[in-house]
């Protein structure tokens, strides 16, 4: 029920009480000559009514007013006792019902409006939840994948680092048996030389007299053949012991001197001498794969 001020309301303007006395006139507004009087009159009167008007409170049509709804307007309203009447049989005021559903009951427009701003809202918090999780799982992904390139590449580097030692190891046995040969080739032939000069102290040999030599002064032996590491080459009359003599030859029967052409890779183990008749010598040839051998000979 509103209540609504009481309107200002201009008391009566009377003239003043004659009296018998006689006094000094003093000059009123309403002394003036009747048309001011009546201007100023209705301006007062509407200056009255324009400030009743706008103290009064009033009510916006239900068309332009929008409602606001929030979480808590949609709670069922707390009904209180009416203050002016508590007896509980009394009968409720005229429109009292229509005034209360319409001032309590909420809008279904609003009540889709905002549903559907929840609804929103979830799927915006939804989406960007999803976009989240798919951030961390790039974030994860990229970590284990430079954790595995880092493992990836710790196993290449410790292989490669286990095949060259594994190729050191191998060449470091090959050069031990290389060496262990010739040490068994050195005994063997310093021991053959020994039996020899012992047989030849106890029964000295008729040395036959040696033609004289007519043949080249000085010549080249070309040798062909495989090796891995280091090989000792035998070559007896022409004949290799390993591989084959492509071209030339070296005298036998008379003393000569050798000279590879190659003597970083080629070297000479064992030089003829009076125990072959001067028919052989050794060569000591490094390489690997199919090597060739230029050795140039002399007849002093």
């Amino acid at each position: 029920m509103d209540v609504r001020p009481d309107p200002i309301i201009q008391p009566p303007i009377e003239p003043p009480p004659q009296t018998t006395r006689k006094r000094t006139r003093v000059s009123r507004f309403y002394d003036l000559n009747p048309p001011q009087t009546l201007l100023t009159l209705s301006i007062l009167a509407v200056t009255a009514l324009t400030i009743v008007w706008v103290r009064t409170p009033r009510k916006a049509p239900a068309s332009l007013v929008t409602p606001i709804i929030s979480g808590d307007s949609l709670k069922r309203p707390e009904l209180k006792p009416n203050p002016i009447s508590s007896n509980e049989n009394a009968p409720l005021p005229k429109n009292s019902t229509k005034t209360l559903l319409t001032k309590h009951s909420p809008d279904p427009m609003a009540i889709d409006l905002l549903k559907r701003r929840q609804q929103a809202e979830a799927e915006r918090l939804q989406q960007k939840l999803q976009d989240q999780l798919a951030k961390e799982r790039a974030q994860h992904d990229e970590e284990l994948k430079a954790v595995q390139q880092k493992i990836d590449a710790a196993a290449q580097e410790q292989a490669a680092k286990f095949k060259d030692e594994e190729e050191k190891s191998k060449q470091a046995r090959q050069d031990l048996e290389l060496r262990m040969r010739e040490q068994q080739e050195a005994i063997r032939a310093q021991a053959e030389q020994l039996a020899r000069q012992q047989q030849q102290q106890d029964n000295p040999p008729k040395v036959p007299a040696m033609a004289p030599y007519s043949g080249p002064r000085s010549g080249t032996l070309v040798w062909e053949g495989n090796v891995r590491g280091k090989e000792l080459i035998t070559i007896e009359n022409g004949v290799a012991s390993i591989g084959r003599v492509v071209s030339g030859g070296a005298p036998a029967g008379v003393p000569f001197l050798l000279q590879p052409t190659n003597s970083k890779d080629v070297g000479v183990a064992a030089a003829p001498s009076p125990r072959t008749e001067f028919r052989s010598f050794v060569l000591r040839v490094k390489g690997n794969g199919r090597v060739r051998v230029t050795v140039d000979w002399s007849v002093p």
